[in-house]
């Protein structure tokens, strides 16, 4: 039996990802792909009880010889998004929060799959979180995450060589989230098997990459946030900002970064891709 672990992380379309999953959960299962509960929300988890609880229960069946395969897309195994943007760096210690959760699982993970994302992209989408809901302790302002970012010089390498100390065994997949629209067949055909793949596809809620909602938030609505925080303080910009988001003009994305530092986050991007590819200890797919 396979046991696949999708990891997200966040802003890289994995709620699209758990949707389809979980829209065709029954098709599924007939095809001998069960999907698990999301550990924190009740994107994948059976109506009438809480993430836990959905988790315990699923975990704790006895899975028939029908299963060919178990499927747990779950972007909160890596961490959080607001951590992200509040230090400027990616995820810390994804590796320990990981052999964790495995160590409670009767089975072990053959497949991992991950996405990994363009930094200059990547922070600013985290930052919405931040700001939305953050306490003040842990709120700043965009340039301020823009320094931390840079001094801090993220690598997606270094985080997923960590996930491959945790769970020696299994393959681990990646790709870049820039492509995920070019790879997305590809993508479920790694998750769920060819077969179970075309069914999804040729069904009545085929996935539609239209659906796939922009996580980054656009510059007016920053300016916006700042100008409600100025008059009415934190709280009360954060409880506007969902109103903000759909007032604010389109067209100007949240660009926080200096020249030199945009320019300085893409060739580390790059190197990080290029050194993925290079290292046989991942599958990477690519366009």
């Amino acid at each position: 039996m396979q046991f696949v672990l999708h990891l997200g992380p966040h802003k890289t379309a994995s709620t699209f990802i758990q949707l389809t999953l979980a829209r065709h959960r029954e098709l599924l299962a007939n095809k001998g792909v069960l999907i698990a509960p999301h550990s924190e929300t009740n994107k994948l988890k059976p109506y009438g009880m809480e993430p836990a609880e959905a988790a315990d229960a699923f975990w704790q069946t006895a899975f028939p010889e029908t299963v060919k395969t178990i499927v747990q897309s779950d972007e909160s195994l890596m961490g959080s998004a607001k951590q992200c943007a509040f230090l400027g760096d990616l995820y810390r210690n994804p590796q320990k929060g990981l052999q964790k959760h495995c160590q409670a699982l009767p089975v072990q993970p053959t497949k991992i799959m991950i996405a990994v994302r363009d930094y200059q992209m990547f922070f600013p989408a985290c930052y919405a979180e931040l700001i939305a809901t953050s306490s003040a302790d842990r709120f700043h302002r965009p340039d301020v995450l823009a320094a931390r970012v840079t001094g801090n010089m993220p690598s997606w390498h270094r985080g997923l060589l960590g996930i491959a100390k945790a769970c020696p065994e299994a393959e681990i997949v990646v790709w870049r989230h820039e492509d995920f629209g070019a790879l997305f067949d590809q993508i479920l055909v790694h998750m769920i098997g060819e077969d179970a793949a075309k069914a999804v596809f040729k069904s009545k809620a085929a996935p539609d990459l239209s659906e796939i909602v922009n996580p980054t938030p656009q510059m007016p609505a920053i300016d916006a946030f700042w100008d409600v925080m100025t008059r009415e303080g934190l709280q009360g910009a954060q409880r506007q900002w969902d109103t903000i988001v759909d007032a604010a003009p389109k067209g100007r994305p949240f660009a926080i970064w200096t020249p030199s530092q945009a320019s300085h986050l893409a060739q580390i991007y790059q190197k990080d891709w290029a050194e993925l590819v290079e290292n046989e200890r991942f599958s990477t797919l690519t366009v």
